[in-house]
């Protein structure tokens, strides 16, 4: 019965080889398409055949970068941290673009390494209180507040909505944000 399923499936579908195996009897018996599995899409051309897509990225892989990237900044954007132009790579493609409150920057690794050690020589700390992650499709929205404490002992506190959009490595391409500091 099994290599019965498996001529259908491959008389009507275009098959990734990562499929084969104990997921095929889960392809055929999922019902109507169109439909998702674990990272493969099948899209339905016409009535009893489709096209099978791997996108072989974790539907969460976007999200955890966002997250990674807030505790990239937790760790590297204080005085006392040590941040390496090389660091940049771990999450910035070569070229990007940064927007905070409407001004737009091109930036690239050297650019943004400088702006960060300016920008983080008061800083004591930082820490986020993200509400939500949104995805679509490459890029994770996400409304939160941000504490900044400084090394003179003050502590701002400032609502904002993040935009972030990834490349398919995982590199950020895309920064923006709006912000208020609160009261």
């Amino acid at each position: 019965m099994k290599l019965k399923k498996m001529l259908t499936l491959l008389s009507c579908l275009s098959i990734n080889l990562t499929v084969f195996g104990n997921q095929v009897d889960d392809y055929l018996c999922e019902g109507a398409f169109p439909m998702t599995k674990e990272n493969d899409v099948v899209i339905s051309g016409c009535s009893g055949g489709g096209v099978l897509l791997s996108r072989n990225i974790d539907p969460t892989f976007f999200i955890d970068r966002a997250k990674y990237l807030l505790e990239w900044n937790k760790q590297k954007l204080t005085k006392h941290s040590n941040l390496k132009i090389e660091d940049l790579n771990e999450l910035f493609a070569p070229k990007f673009l940064v927007v905070a409150n409407g001004r737009e920057y091109h930036a690239d690794h050297q650019s943004y390494y400088e702006f960060l050690n300016k920008f983080r020589a008061p800083i004591d700390s930082i820490t986020y209180d993200v509400q939500e992650y949104y995805k679509v499709g490459s890029s994770i929205f996400m409304p939160l507040v941000a504490t900044v404490k400084r090394l003179d002992g003050k502590k701002e506190v400032f609502d904002a909505i993040m935009l972030l959009k990834f490349d398919d490595s995982g590199k950020i391409i895309h920064w923006q944000e709006i912000y208020a500091k609160r009261a």
